[in-house]
C-alpha cells in the first residue's frame, strides 16, 4: 500500500487543516456546560512510582512523565516502545539485537539493546530478565488497550526498587475491571502484509464486590529485510498471543485483594545476532497483591509473584524469577510527613542446555541470584512551601555483594503553581547472569562452511569475567516547573548529570581454532566482560504542554545530552557521540468536529553513532525526521473506524548498527465496544 507523493503532501495537510479548525472553532463558543469537565481535564496527574504512593507530579522527588490511556488510544502506537519514543528523556530505536529483540530503549544514556540500570515494571511486577539484566520489548505480556497509564521516571531511584533502577523506572499500569460488564474488538489491516486483532471481556459480579477482567490479544506483523535490501512483504514475520486476568476484591473493611494470573506466546523470524532465524518466547506469571488500611496514617502492603520464561532456539533459556515484597505506609503530623519502610527478596534460577554448560555440549547448567533488601523512605514538609525528601536501601545480593544506594530531594514552592526541586542520588546496578557466569556453546555445524565446503565447525563462546562487580551511578539534577493560564500551560525544565563508575563493556575477543579430524573444527571465543568504563551524561530536558480546549492536548520537548566515557585501557572510547545532541518531539492529541479525533507524533533526531554491544559495530546516522499520523472517526457509541501512517516522511529507516529497516506503513482497523461504564 503506497502513496505518491503528491498524495502523501495532500493527506498530512488535509489531516493538519482538520486538526486546527477543530482545535480553533470550539474556542468561538461559549458553552458553560462543559466547565466542570474542562476543570478536571487541567488538573494536575496522580503518579504512584515515584515515591510509592500517591502524590501529585508536582511533589515528586524525581522527574517523571504519564502517558494516559487517552494518550495511547489517540497515538496509533503499534507497541509500547512507539509511545516511549515521543516523550522526554528517551532515546529509543529499531534495532535486532540478541534473540530478535526489535527496540532499544533507554532512558537518558548509554542507548543500548540491554539497559542494565533501567528498571521496567507491570503493576509494580519487574519483567526485567536477571540472565542479561534487560527488557525483550517485543514479549511484555500486556496490551496496548489494558493500559491505564505509564509513568516514567527518569533518574535513579533504586534506594526504593534495588539495584536494577540506577537510570529510571518504566512502570506499566494496567486497567482495573469496570463495575459493568463490556467487550471490545479491534480488527486493524495495514502494508507489509500486518494484520492485528484485539479482543477483551471484563466481568463484574456483585458477590463479594467481586470484579474480574478477561483479555486476550493476537497480533501478526511482517516487517522488511534489514539493511539496504529492497522492501518486500513477509521478510520477518512475528506472531504475539496474549492472555491476562485481574481479579481485585475487598474481602474486609479496610482490606483490597488484587491477582493476575497472565501469559503470552510470542514466535517471530526475526534473525538474531547468533544468526538464528527465528526464535519464541513462552511465558506465564501470577501475582498476588494484599492491601489493608489500618487507620488514617498506616496502611500495609504485601505483594507476591512468580515469572516463568521460556525463551527457544539459540541459548534455550529458562528462567523462573519469585519476588516477595513488604511495605508499610505511615502518616503523621497532620500528612506532613509520609514514610515509606520495607523489605523485599528475589530469587532467580536459569537453567540453560547451551548458556551456562562450562564447554559440554547440551549438558546443561544453572545460574542464579538471591537479592535481598530493605529501605525507608521519608517526606517531610516543613511549610506549605518546602518539603524535605530522602530515601536510602541496604541490599545483598550473589552478583553484587553487599551495595547501599541513597537519594534525597528538596522541593520548594516559593510561589502559586510553581517549583523547584533539587535532588542528588547513588544507585546500584547488578552485573547480568550473562556477563559473569556464560558459557555457551552452539551445536554441532552451527557454522557450516567456516572452513571450506563440507566442514562443520562447533561454536563455544565464553562470555563473563569473574571479577565482574557492581556498577555505580550517581545522578544530580534541578527541575524547574510550573504553569500559567490555571494550568492550560504547562512547563517543565530538568538539567542533569549522571556519572556510572564501572560501566561493563567487552575487553578482548581470543578465538583458538582445534581440529580433531581436519573436517569437524572446534572453535573458542573468549569474550571477557570487565568494569573498564567510567561514562558521563549531561543533558537538558524541555517539556512544554498547552491544553486549550476540552479535548485538546499539545506537548512539544526537547532533550539535549552529550554523552562521554573514559575507557581506562585507552584509545577506545565506546560511548562517544552514541547519543543524539538533540531530540524534539511533538505530541497532538484532539476532538475535532463531527465525531473525529486525531492524534499526531512527529520526532527530529540528531545525528549521532549507532552502536550496539552484542555485535560490537557502530553506525553512523544523519539527522533524520519521523511522522506518525492518525485520524478516527465515531460512528456510534463504540464504534470508531481509523486511519493511521507511521513513518510518513520517507519510505524506509535505518537507525541502528544492524541496519533493521523501519518502513512507511498504513493501517485501517475498527475498534468495537459494547457495554461498559
Amino acid at each position: 500500500m503506497k502513496f505518491t507523493l503528491r498524495k502523501k503532501k495532500l493527506f498530512i495537510w488535509s489531516l493538519s487543516g482538520a486538526m486546527l479548525l477543530g482545535t480553533v472553532l470550539p474556542l468561538l463558543a461559549d458553552d458553560t456546560s462543559t466547565a466542570q469537565t474542562f476543570d478536571f481535564f487541567l488538573q494536575e496527574a496522580q503518579v504512584t512510582t515515584a515515591s510509592r504512593r500517591a502524590q501529585k507530579i508536582s511533589d515528586s522527588p524525581v522527574a517523571i512523565d504519564v502517558i494516559t490511556a487517552e494518550d495511547i488510544a489517540k497515538s496509533g502506537a503499534q507497541n509500547i516502545a512507539d509511545l516511549l519514543r515521543y516523550r522526554v528523556g528517551m532515546n529509543v530505536e529499531e534495532a535486532t539485537g540478541v534473540e530478535g529483540n526489535r527496540q532499544v530503549v533507554n532512558v537518558r544514556g548509554l542507548p543500548d539493546e540491554f539497559a542494565q540500570s533501567l528498571l521496567v515494571l507491570v503493576d509494580g511486577r519487574s519483567i526485567v530478565s536477571p540472565e542479561d539484566e534487560g527488557v525483550f520489548w517485543e514479549d511484555i505480556p500486556v496490551a496496548l488497550d489494558d493500559i491505564e497509564r505509564i509513568e516514567i521516571v527518569r533518574g535513579p531511584n533504586s534506594a526504593l526498587y534495588g539495584s536494577n533502577a540506577g537510570q529510571g523506572v518504566i512502570n506499566i499500569i494496567t486497567k482495573k475491571p469496570g463495575d459493568d460488564a463490556s467487550l471490545t474488538a479491534r480488527e486493524e489491516v495495514g502494508s507489509y502484509d500486518s494484520h492485528r486483532g484485539y479482543g477483551s471481556a471484563d466481568l463484574s459480579t456483585a458477590i463479594g464486590d467481586i470484579r474480574v477482567s478477561l483479555q486476550q490479544s493476537a497480533r501478526e506483523q511482517s516487517w522488511p529485510a534489514p539493511s539496504g535490501a529492497p522492501i518486500a512483504d513477509g521478510n520477518q514475520d512475528s506472531n504475539f498471543l496474549r492472555a491476562n486476568t485481574r481479579l481485585d476484591s475487598k474481602p474486609w473493611q479496610g482490606g483490597e485483594l488484587e491477582a493476575f494470573v497472565g501469559g503470552n506466546k510470542d514466535t517471530y523470524s526475526i534473525p538474531n545476532v547468533l544468526g538464528v532465524s527465528g526464535s519464541d518466547y513462552n511465558s506465564d506469571y501470577e501475582m498476588l497483591k494484599l492491601t489493608h488500611n489500618v487507620n488514617d496514617g498506616l496502611s500495609l502492603e504485601l505483594n507476591g509473584s512468580r515469572d516463568d520464561v521460556n525463551r527457544g532456539e539459540a541459548l534455550a533459556i529458562r528462567e523462573t524469577q519469585y519476588n516477595g515484597e513488604l511495605l508499610a505506609h505511615l502518616s503523621d503530623f497532620d500528612e506532613r510527613s509520609q514514610a515509606v519502610v520495607g523489605s523485599s527478596y528475589r530469587d532467580v534460577l536459569d537453567d540453560s542446555a547451551w548458556a551456562f554448560n562450562e564447554g559440554v555440549p547440551g549438558a546443561g547448567a544453572q545460574a542464579g541470584n538471591h537479592v535481598g533488601r530493605v529501605f525507608a523512605s521519608e517526606a517531610y514538609s516543613f511549610t506549605d512551601w518546602a518539603t524535605l525528601s530522602a530515601a536510602a536501601s541496604y541490599e545483598h545480593s550473589d552478583t553484587g555483594g553487599d551495595q547501599g544506594a541513597y537519594q534525597g530531594a528538596l522541593i520548594l514552592k516559593p510561589v502559586d503553581d510553581w517549583s523547584l526541586r533539587l535532588s542528588a542520588s547513588q544507585a546500584p546496578t547488578l552485573p547480568s547472569l550473562l556477563n559473569r557466569d556464560s558459557s555457551l556453546i552452539l551445536p554441532e555445524g552451527s557454522s557450516p562452511n567456516m572452513f571450506g565446503p563440507g566442514t562443520n565447525a562447533n561454536l563455544y563462546l565464553h562470555v563473563g569475567g569473574s571479577d565482574m562487580h557492581a556498577s555505580t551511578v550517581s545522578s544530580y539534577e534541578a527541575t524547574v516547573s510550573g504553569s500559567l493560564l490555571d494550568n492550560r500551560i504547562g512547563i517543565d525544565v530538568t538539567p542533569y548529570q549522571m556519572d556510572i563508575a564501572g560501566y561493563p563493556e567487552f575487553n578482548t575477543l581470543n578465538t583458538v581454532v582445534t581440529t580433531p579430524d581436519g573436517i569437524n573444527y572446534n572453535v573458542t571465543q573468549n569474550l571477557d566482560y570487565v568494569n573498564n568504563y567510567s561514562i558521563v551524561a549531561r543533558g537538558v530536558e524541555t517539556a512544554l504542554t498547552f491544553k486549550p480546549i476540552l479535548g485538546t492536548k499539545i506537548e512539544i520537548n526537547h532533550t539535549y545530552e552529550d554523552v562521554n566515557d573514559n575507557d581506562k585501557l585507552g584509545g577506545n572510547q565506546r560511548y562517544f557521540y552514541t547519543t543524539p545532541w538533540n531530540i524534539v518531539n511533538g505530541i497532538i492529541n484532539t476532538e475535532l468536529l463531527w465525531g473525529f479525533n486525531a492524534g499526531l507524533n512527529i520526532n527530529w533526531t540528531g545525528q549521532h553513532f549507532a552502536y550496539l554491544s552484542s555485535r560490537g559495530t557502530s553506525v553512523f546516522v544523519p539527522d533524520q525526521a519521523r511522522l506518525d499520523l492518525r485520524l478516527g472517526y465515531t460512528l456510534f457509541k463504540g464504534a470508531e473506524i481509523y486511519v493511521l501512517g507511521q513513518n510518513m516522511l520517507q519510505e524506509y529507516r535505518v537507525e541502528s548498527s544492524d541496519g533493521t529497516a523501519v518502513p512507511q506503513a498504513y493501517y485501517a482497523g475498527l475498534n468495537l465496544a459494547w457495554g461498559g461504564n
